[in-house]
């Protein structure tokens, strides 16, 4: 009998799961998720963007090997914040329009059910001044999109 606590990183990943799988309509699915710098909890998104066709993710300290954001899937692309603490991931077929990275949000802006969206993702550790998080996305908030683009 093993009586040991489950991580908050599989807890996390779980409560992920039951939250893909229990959605009613068809619609875009965007998880948010602190892989808390470890390759186990990469590859167990890995597993459920593929089991539950996840269409984009917002993420928080990515395992970086090397200086780089390391063990996302092969066919998805990766924007981050300056720090390499906020991810987005999404399929390489998605074209979105990058923002500037900030040093602890990036931000895109893309077409969903064609309609335009921004998706934001940021970090602050519990360690530090959430100001300095709240700046970058408020320069987000602030910045005039002057890129000629369709939306």
């Amino acid at each position: 009998m093993n009586n040991t606590l489950p991580s908050p990183q599989s807890q996390q990943f779980e409560i992920l799961t039951k939250c893909v799988s229990q959605q009613q309509a068809p619609g875009t699915k965007i998880p948010q998720i602190n892989l808390q710098k470890t390759i186990s909890a990469t590859d167990k998104l890995k597993n459920a963007i593929a089991d539950h066709k996840i269409d984009l993710i917002i993420a928080q300290e990515p395992y970086v090997y090397n200086e780089t954001i390391a063990g996302t899937p092969q066919r998805w692309v990766k924007w981050s914040s300056k720090n390499k603490k906020a991810v987005i991931l999404a399929p390489i077929n998605l074209p979105p329009v990058v923002l500037t990275p900030k040093e602890n949000a990036i931000t895109i802006k893309i077409n969903l059910n064609k309609k335009p969206c921004t998706i934001v993702s940021a970090y602050s550790s519990p360690l530090e001044d959430v100001e300095n998080t709240l700046q970058d996305i408020q320069d987000y908030i602030n910045e005039k999109f002057t890129t000629r683009t369709k939306l």
